[in-house]
């Protein structure tokens, strides 16, 4: 999931990590350690719970969220021992 992310939306989060480290930009900025697309997981009573934290362009986000979730489809389908909750 995480090789996914880079490839979909790890140019938005360079492109956030450049223009940031320009001079005057940081009284807009919400400076959070890593811009870096992450998956976070969690253990729960009915499985493993995933979030995926991505930056995204604004009027495109629907569309990378879409691309993102089919190309994650198409990687579980391929895993005949995973299901889903």
């Amino acid at each position: 999931m995480t090789e996914i992310l880079n490839r979909r939306a790890g140019a938005v989060a360079a492109e956030a990590e450049a223009w940031a480290a320009q001079p005057g930009n940081h009284r807009f900025l919400v400076v959070y350690g890593k811009l870096t697309p992450i998956v976070y997981t969690r253990v729960e009573p009915d499985g493993v719970h995933l979030t995926l934290r991505y930056l995204s362009v604004v009027r495109r986000r629907r569309d990378t969220e879409s691309e993102i979730w089919e190309d994650i489809l198409r990687a579980f389908a391929a895993e005949p021992d995973v299901a889903f909750a």
